[in-house]
């Protein structure tokens, strides 16, 4: 982010990164669109975000299907639906969202953060980057199969790590 935009986050997760998005995108006059939550999740993150950044025209609850003919053309559309719900339904949706020039992020679980249903780990735990260990814990129904695909494929970094490391000493 620093050597692009020449700004430096103290935390590069999806929950600051989203925010310097819109506020971006804000600042170049796009116009931008939100998708996902519960009803009164997205409602109040509606509500936050639009007194602060005057491009936000339109949101959507995430269980009521999007009608994308509601959107403007060149519109960025944060799409809050959950991993993997949102990238499947991003890809459905390709054709539609390529031909009315939007521009489409995925933005996970960050209405809830915004609206406050879902709280930040403390800053140091965020420093030590262990927010998902944070989750994880907090709330272990929603984010412990998102914890096991993450951690699936660490048997074969570490026997891959292993490998590398008796072939590179013969």
């Amino acid at each position: 982010v620093r050597l692009i935009y020449g700004a430096r986050l103290n935390n590069l997760n999806g929950t600051d990164f989203n925010l310097y998005l819109i506020d971006s995108f804000d600042k170049l006059g796009f116009k931008i669109a939100l998708y996902g939550a519960k009803k009164d999740s997205i409602a109040i993150t509606y509500k936050k975000l639009v007194d602060k950044y005057k491009n936000i025209y339109y949101f959507q609850d995430g269980y009521s299907d999007l009608n994308i003919n509601n959107l403007n053309d060149k519109t960025v559309l944060f799409i809050g639906l959950g991993t993997p719900k949102q990238e499947i339904w991003l890809f459905d949706n390709l054709d539609k969202i390529i031909s009315k020039n939007i521009i489409a992020i995925t933005v996970g679980g960050f209405f809830d953060y915004v609206s406050g249903y879902q709280h930040r780990a403390p800053r140091i735990i965020r420093k030590l980057n262990l927010e998902w260990m944070f989750r994880l814990i907090t709330d272990p129904k929603r984010n412990f199969k998102k914890t096991l695909r993450n951690f699936m494929f660490l048997p074969y970094l570490i026997i891959d790590f292993l490998e590398l490391n008796f072939i590179t000493k013969k």
